[in-house]
């Protein structure tokens, strides 16, 4: 398996559960992960440009498409 690092950015909805404090994104990505056979190994909120970053185990590139949720 490969790692992976990918960076994110959060819809106003998912921006707006982190800050009221009712949604935990970490667990979202282990289970969305998860489904498609991978495995989380971090993930960190950030401020900037980016929301989040996460570092993924998974077979291939393409997993990381799957992964990213849309706005």
């Amino acid at each position: 398996m490969s790692i992976f690092i990918s960076l994110g950015i959060y819809s106003q909805k998912g921006a707006d559960g982190i800050i009221n404090g009712d949604s935990d994104r970490k667990a979202a990505m282990e289970k969305m992960v998860s489904r498609v056979g991978g495995k989380l190994i971090d993930y960190h909120i950030t401020r900037g440009q980016y929301d989040f970053v996460m570092i993924t185990e998974a077979e291939s590139v393409s997993f990381t498409h799957l992964t990213l949720p849309t706005k």
